[in-house]
């Protein structure tokens, strides 16, 4: 069910029954803060159980204080999160809204899946049966909500990264945004990888933090275009490795336990232990598109076309966030990248080769 351009007065009594809501329901937040480069996010935590989850996803970035802030998230658990707007709402509940109940109706359905936008077709309320999610934003005060029905590991990563969709909102300005890729490198010389997932970018971020890389992320961060030039910023302090990887790298790891993504593909780690090579405002000079290949020595070499790269970190982001209508950001995240050299990355199934050529070439890597 989709909603679109609702008049303000419908959604201020929304916002207003949500914020009474917590108050009545709800413990008194906990309040952390967390650091996104250039913007200073605060957190109220209405449940407990959500502290262990921000605490080992952002860990690098979390703190007890801030003198100012820019954006709220208020984060709750809530035992039927598909009811919540029409308990909230006559506008959402289809027994006084005749729509709604027709198409209940008509679509036979069994849920009350709901999205509402606003005039620039960006998400404002939304629910999602299937994770059992609620999701809303207050754009007068700049507050975001967020709340499932089950905090327990295995059930919360199918979420993904923690508040991804809602920091790439709040990071998005002129001149910054978050994206999905890589950064690490050496000599404050970085690297941005730019790919598509499932291109080895991750297993290079871990075996490279491994040999003592300087990093930033393996999978999101922040980018900001500065006079100077490309810098980027670290969001998560976790990794995700496939069965097979981790085993390989078993005995070299020093990282925690997160969990599995309930399917058993993927494992979640935490990487606090290696906070020392951790990264802020750390400065991009070259591009990497990696590729898996049947190779047995890796190569590095430059490409000519950069456009490949660019669409693949670009489409990438756009289609994770699922941004695809601001044309805006998409035309600001070529703009940020087209200047920078790119170079292909020929990955042998040797990973340790793999670091070691990155290394010789980072190290050989001239730049102004």
């Amino acid at each position: 069910m989709k909603f679109e351009k609702l008049p303000r007065v419908v959604l201020n009594e929304f916002f207003n029954n949500l914020n009474e809501h917590l108050l009545k329901n709800k413990p008194q937040a906990l309040i952390k803060y967390v650091n996104l480069g250039s913007k200073i996010v605060r957190l109220l935590i209405y449940d407990i159980n959500y502290l262990p989850h921000i605490e080992r996803q952002m860990s690098f970035i979390i703190m007890d204080s801030a003198k100012e802030y820019d954006a709220t998230i208020a984060v709750f658990s809530e035992d039927d999160v598909s009811s919540l707007p029409a308990n909230l709402s006559k506008e959402f509940n289809p027994k006084y809204n005749l729509r709604l109940r027709v198409e209940l109706l008509v679509k036979k359905a069994r849920n009350r899946n709901l999205k509402i936008y606003d005039s620039e077709r960006a998400l404002i309320i939304a629910t999602d049966a299937i994770k059992n999610s609620f999701f809303a934003y207050n754009n007068e005060s700049n507050t975001y909500y967020f709340a499932v029905n089950d905090l327990h590991p295995e059930i919360f990563i199918k979420h993904g990264h923690m508040f991804v969709k809602i920091f790439y909102r709040i990071s998005k300005t002129n001149n910054t945004s978050l994206v999905h890729g890589a950064v690490f490198g050496l000599q404050d010389k970085g690297v941005l990888f730019c790919a598509r997932g499932c291109m080895g970018k991750s297993t290079l971020a871990v075996t490279s933090l491994i040999g003592g890389f300087q990093y930033v992320a393996d999978d999101y961060l922040i980018l900001e275009q500065a006079d100077a030039g490309l810098y980027s910023y670290p969001v998560y302090s976790i990794v995700t490795l496939s069965p097979k990887m981790y085993n390989t790298l078993y005995d070299k790891l020093n990282v925690k336990f997160v969990s599995n993504n309930a399917v058993g593909d993927k494992y979640v780690f935490n990487v606090s232990k290696y906070h020392n090579n951790f990264k802020t405002r750390y400065p991009i000079k070259v591009c990497i598109f990696p590729e898996i290949s049947d190779i047995k020595k890796p190569v590095i070499i430059k490409m000519d076309n950069k456009g490949k790269a660019i669409v693949q970190l670009v489409h990438s982001t756009i289609k994770q966030m699922k941004d695809e209508y601001d044309t805006k950001n998409v035309k600001k995240l070529i703009n940020m990248l087209q200047d920078l050299e790119f170079y292909r990355f020929r990955l042998s199934s040797d990973i340790f080769l793999n670091t070691k050529v990155l290394r010789d070439f980072i190290s050989n890597l001239k730049v102004d």
